[in-house]
């Protein structure tokens, strides 16, 4: 014999995963409608471009290859980007990380990765 708690819990799982799924639908569709009407992103993190274009365009002409060969490494550009002032929140070197995120084009940053997942697969 069932428990007679049983039913009225499942009946409220049921709900409570309906309510859900139309809450989910609903805000997906407000956030689509939204990046159609202003053209933005309208989730995730703010990108670097978006947050500190004024580094970013320090950081992507010393990134560049030389005229004479080589070109700077991350560190040495993060570097160079705190000696003329711009540091991290916590006020020491910016990420090589960040300096690679800040240089790099980001078309041909998602070129890469697709011709790289089509050679994997």
């Amino acid at each position: 014999m069932a428990k007679p708690t049983r039913s009225p819990r499942l009946t409220l799982g049921t709900v409570a995963e309906f309510e859900k799924a139309t809450l989910v639908a609903k805000l997906a569709a407000a956030r689509r409608r939204k990046r159609v009407a202003t053209g933005k992103k309208v989730e995730g993190r703010k990108s670097h471009v978006e947050k500190r274009p004024e580094v970013v365009a320090l950081a992507k002409p010393l990134a560049r290859k030389k005229p004479k060969g080589g070109k700077l490494s991350l560190r040495v550009v993060s570097a160079e980007l705190a000696a003329q002032g711009y540091l991290n929140e916590r006020g020491t070197l910016l990420a090589s990380c960040v300096a690679r995120v800040a240089t790099c084009d980001r078309n041909s940053q998602n070129m890469s990765r697709r011709s790289a997942r089509s050679i994997s697969v």
